[in-house]
């Protein structure tokens, strides 16, 4: 493994690890050869990225939607896609059980992602503290 820049932004782990191109991450990813995400729901990638840098070798304002979501406390696990082609995202959040009481313990709240695009509206789905049983249907 290489040890990422101090400029690198996302998880260590994903940097030069042969996990497809990261962008959005402070620094180019060596993994970056102008190509954008691998497969849709791998959470590799925004697939909108052309490229992880521009021509000047500078980092693209590309998001990688696994490492916003990282970023932003969820455990993420891609979950596929959807019947119309939307990229799935299982996400875990830990939650305390009494914002008053911090020793009261923690759980784990569930949701679902449906992901088209950075432009486009978000769709979350909470089944409560347990998870969707299948793929979701969206068309």
């Amino acid at each position: 493994m290489t040890e990422p820049p101090p400029e690198w932004t996302c998880d260590g782990a994903r940097y030069d690890a042969a996990d497809g191109c990261d962008c959005g991450c402070g620094v180019p990813d060596p993994d970056c050869d102008g190509g954008g995400s691998a497969e849709p729901g791998t959470g590799v990638d925004n697939p909108a990225c052309d490229a992880c840098v521009d021509g000047d070798g500078q980092a693209q304002r590309c998001v990688s939607v696994t490492a916003a979501l990282e970023a932003a406390g969820f455990i993420v696990s891609p979950a596929g896609t959807s019947d119309d082609g939307a990229e799935l995202y299982d996400l875990t959040l830990l939650q305390l059980n009494d914002h008053q009481d911090v020793q009261a313990g923690t759980h784990e709240q569930h949701l679902t992602l449906i992901h088209r695009g950075f432009d486009l509206p978000m769709n979350l789905i909470s089944t409560g503290y347990s998870n969707t049983s299948g793929s979701p249907r969206t068309s």
